[in-house]
């Protein structure tokens, strides 16, 4: 329940009423699609963000998260990319979704790394013979 609050507030803060009035009302997109929207990108941040990284299992538990949420992203983009191929679309989109998908490459490579290095000091702590 205090996430809804939250989120509340979030949205109130950021986007006053008559410019989201007008926003829905021209592309047909409900206030619960916001509201969840905005949701979800606090609670993702909360969840995996500001996690705290001293200790070796909370650097795996964040890198693990942070790496789905990439690969979500990374398979969401091109589906939607190989949704929209097949539909006439503004080739400014085309562009913005390409470096969208080099983002999401890169942020996966680069958090696969950082968890190989992780489960690497994983396996050295628990064998120190080797």
């Amino acid at each position: 329940m205090g996430n809804i609050y939250l989120t509340l507030y979030a949205a109130g803060a950021f986007i006053d009423k008559e410019t989201l009035v007008k926003f829905v009302e021209e592309n047909k997109i409900s206030l619960l699609s916001i509201i969840g929207l905005v949701h979800i990108v606090i609670y993702l941040t909360i969840r995996v963000l500001i996690l705290p990284e001293e200790e070796v299992m909370q650097q795996l538990v964040k890198y693990r998260r942070e790496f789905w949420i990439w690969m979500g992203t990374l398979v969401f983009t091109l589906s939607y990319i190989t949704i929209k191929l097949f539909s006439p679309f503004n080739p400014i989109e085309f562009i913005y979704l390409t470096f969208v998908l080099l983002i999401a490459l890169v942020r996966i490579i680069d958090v696969y790394k950082k968890l190989s290095c992780v489960v690497e000091k994983i396996k050295v702590s628990e064998n120190p013979g080797l």
